[in-house]
């Protein structure tokens, strides 16, 4: 189901119910109906509750990393050797950030930590399309979610460093979908229910059923469909190994 109120950090919960096959042959049509009426009004329950443990996530994420290009450390010329340690202690602290960069308002990387592994150069941040947004509205941003050069899922969160109105830097933190995944693990969702989180690209941040090569992959042609008609509702479509399901986002 994927759910969010307006998608204001970038990132959509989606969670399926199992294909509602036959209840019981037993069952008349209205019994029947109302049964599954129910069942979606508790899916949906489960995707609203979902949306805003995940926003409470992000918004932590934002409000550490804020912290970070809110420092003096930044107010001038950077003393790289001490920012990296001040962001390494910081890192220390969050267990599925994966490295914090400083960026230049162009997307150059000018600090890693930590440092990456010798004979990898610096570069270009690898999404440049949320650090120019980022750069452009001066706001926070969570970008989507990509496969770094080692093949492992992550996703930015970056705040612009703003100082004299103007955009100085960009701090990032690139995070594991770790936390994101176990969302779909809490509140006592039924075990057999699948379940994912598609970002504001349709692109597959976590699964709670379901091969986890798929997260970075575009989602369901027919979740992507739903997403674009509104922000939450119903629907029957497939997920992307082909099952048949009645779906609330």
């Amino acid at each position: 189901m994927p759910i969010t109120r307006s998608r204001p950090l970038g990132l959509l919960v989606l969670a399926a119910l199992l294909p509602l096959v036959i209840l019981s042959a037993a069952l008349g049509i209205a019994s029947l109906r109302h049964q599954q009426e129910a069942i979606e009004r508790e899916a949906l329950d489960h995707v609203q509750r979902i949306s805003i443990l995940l926003e409470r996530e992000l918004a932590t994420h934002i409000e550490i990393v804020r912290t970070l290009a809110n420092s003096p450390l930044l107010d001038g010329v950077v003393e790289e050797a001490t920012f990296a340690e001040f962001a390494r202690r910081v890192r220390g602290d969050q267990q599925l950030w994966m490295v914090i960069v400083l960026s230049d308002a162009e997307g150059n990387r000018l600090i890693d930590t930590p440092e990456p592994v010798t004979g990898v150069a610096r570069g270009k941040v690898v999404d440049e399309q949320s650090h120019a947004r980022a750069v452009v509205t001066r706001q926070p941003v969570v970008g989507r979610i990509m496969r770094g050069p080692r093949n492992r899922p992550a996703f930015a969160v970056r705040v612009p460093v703003v100082r004299a109105d103007q955009v100085n830097y960009v701090v990032s933190a690139v995070i594991e979908p770790t936390a994101v995944r176990d969302l779909l693990f809490s509140g006592q969702v039924p075990a057999n229910w699948m379940g994912a989180v598609i970002d504001a690209e349709d692109r597959i941040v976590a699964r709670r059923i379901g091969a986890s090569s798929l997260v970075g992959e575009l989602a369901s042609e027919s979740a992507r469909a739903a997403v674009a008609r509104g922000s939450s509702g119903i629907y029957e479509g497939a997920n992307r190994e082909g099952s048949g399901a009645v779906i609330a986002y």
